[in-house]
């Protein structure tokens, strides 16, 4: 059971950091080229505006990037420290039946989510929205 749980975490982990390999390259083409306007677009595009679209993206994306950082972090320790089978062991002590512990089971974890989810929530919306 270990060797699958090594593949599974380290699969998780290639999944996880391609994508942000993909975001890193994405933000470097943008802050190198994103406020050039193209020839075919010049006269048509407001240059000022362009600028501001380009540094409200890369502030917007450096921002997920920290907020994803942290969330697989919380993930990776509950799934793999073994939080999740302490967790998992205590809604089966209860011996509800099947349909009331799954409830249990899932609304405290969305609860969880929701509440580690508010801080990055506030500051994207009060901070950089408000930009």
């Amino acid at each position: 059971m270990e060797k699958y749980l090594v593949i599974v975490f380290v699969l998780y982990l290639l999944v996880v950091f391609s994508g942000y390999w993909l975001k890193y390259l994405n933000l470097s083409y943008l802050k190198k080229f994103g406020a050039s306007i193209p020839p075919e677009f010049e006269g048509h595009i407001d240059q000022t505006l362009l600028r501001k679209t380009r540094d409200y993206v890369v502030e917007n994306t450096k921002f997920e990037f920290v907020s994803s950082i942290f969330h697989t972090a919380v993930i990776l320790f509950f799934l793999f420290g073994n939080l999740f089978n302490i967790y998992n062991s205590w809604i089966a002590s209860m011996k509800l039946p099947f349909i009331l512990s799954g409830l249990i089971f899932f609304f405290p974890l969305l609860y969880a989510e929701t509440l580690l989810a508010i801080p990055f929530s506030l500051y994207h919306t009060f901070k950089i929205e408000n930009k």
